[in-house]
């Protein structure tokens, strides 16, 4: 009894979101686009990590045969860190887009199943 007045509330409440399944596409789409900004964001920054990691990599060359300053070390720890840090973030956005996309797949699902005519038993 509680389970189906949960359920109730919630296709009302669905029927209350959305005015079609065209108005679920556009907004599943518009928080999609949100968040694969933000990816292409931390892709850019990943590739300027990338990028500042190799110069590093490059300078560090002259240190084979003797010992590495410190700070150099230290700089390509702290890079590690950050493409690290910056690949999390990434996988974190693709797996938001993901979780974006299979809630409002399931709301459209009910949206069509609550709106969809049912003929009339004969």
């Amino acid at each position: 009894m509680t389970r189906q007045r949960a359920e109730m509330r919630r296709n009302q409440s669905l029927l209350e979101t959305y005015s079609s399944v065209a108005d679920i596409d556009s907004r599943r789409d518009r928080a999609i686009e949100s968040v694969e900004l933000e990816l292409r964001q931390a892709e850019a920054r990943h590739a300027q990590l990338i990028k500042k990691r190799s110069g590093l990599l490059r300078e560090a060359e002259f240190f084979q045969k003797r010992a590495m300053p410190p700070a150099l070390a230290a700089s390509l720890r702290e890079s590690d860190s950050e493409l690290a840090a910056q690949n999390s973030i990434m996988e974190a956005k693709r797996r938001d887009i993901e979780a974006i996309r299979n809630r409002f797949e399931q709301d459209r699902s009910r949206y069509i199943a609550l709106t969809e005519p049912r003929p009339f038993p004969r």
